[in-house]
C-alpha cells in the first residue's frame, strides 16, 4: 500500500519508485538494541544494526520482516481506479461486478486477487531511517529535476510529484532533505528526527501476470 497523495503509487507504476522502508516493530527494535549495548558493554564502539544482525543467531526470527525476499506482492488500489483502467482495455462499464463495495473507495477494503499490478521484492535490509544514501532517496520515489523552473542554475528535488506544475513543487537542494520531508508526510511529524529502525527492501514492478511465478 503506497501512499497516493503524494503520488507514490504511481511512482511505483512508473518505474521511479523501486525501494520502500517499513517500520520495525518496537519490540523488535527494543531487542536490537538490547543487544547492541550488550555486544560492546564498556566499550566505545557501537556494534553497528548490520553487525548486530549478523551476530544474533535467531535474527530471522527476531526480525520477522513482513515480506520475503523473491515475494509478489500486490499494490493496493481503490476498485474506483481499478475500473477506470480496466475499462480503458475492456470498453466502459466493465467493472467485474466491483461497483459497491468497500473498497470502492477506500484501498483498506481491497482484495489483492483484484489488483492489476504487483512487485516482487528483491531484497532487504534493515538499517536505521537517517543511514538512507542518496542513491537510495532517488529509489524511493524523490522526484528529480534539472535545472529548476525558479532557478536555470539549480538542480532540486522534490517529494510530491502529483502537482500539475513544477513552480507548485516545493524544492530541496539534496535528496536527503526532500526525503526526510516526505517521510514525515507518510509517517507522521517527527518520524525522520526519531530516527527508527526500518526494513528496506528494494522491488521490481511485475505487470505481466505470465511472469509473476518465474
Amino acid at each position: 500500500m503506497f501512499n497516493d497523495k503524494y503520488g507514490l503509487t504511481q511512482a511505483v507504476l512508473d518505474g521511479r519508485k523501486t525501494m520502500t522502508r517499513r517500520l520495525v516493530p518496537k519490540k523488535i527494535t527494543d531487542k536490537v538494541k538490547a543487544f547492541q549495548q550488550e555486544y560492546y558493554e564498556g566499550s566505545l564502539e557501537r556494534i553497528s544494526v548490520q553487525d548486530a544482525v549478523l551476530n544474533m543467531v535467531t535474527c530471522e526470527h527476531i526480525f520477522n520482516p513482513p515480506y520475503k525476499v523473491g515475494e509478489v506482492v500486490a499494490i493496493a488500489q481503490s476498485y474506483k481506479d481499478v475500473i477506470e483502467e480496466w475499462s480503458k482495455g475492456y470498453g466502459r462499464g466493465f467493472s467485474f461486478g466491483l461497483e459497491d463495495r468497500a473498497g470502492m473507495s477506500n484501498k483498506m477494503f481491497v482484495k489483492p486477487e483484484y489488483m492489476p499490478h504487483h512487485i516482487r521484492m528483491t531484497g532487504l535490509k534493515v538499517e536505521y531511517l537517517q543511514d538512507i544514501s542518496e542513491e537510495d532517496c532517488l529509489r524511493e520515489g524523490i522526484y528529480e529535476h534539472n535545472p529548476i523552473p525558479a532557478n536555470p542554475k539549480m538542480k532540486g528535488y522534490a517529494y510530491d510529484s502529483t502537482l500539475d506544475t513544477h513552480k507548485k513543487r516545493k524544492w530541496f537542494d539534496t535528496p536527503r532533505k526532500a526525503f526526510a520531508a516526505l517521510i514525515d508526510k507518510v509517517s507522521g511529524k517527527g518520524t525522520w528526527e526519531s530516527n527508527p529502525l526500518v526494513y528496506a527492501y528494494t522491488f521490481e514492478y511485475v505487470n505481466d501476470f505470465s511472469k509473476l511465478n518465474e
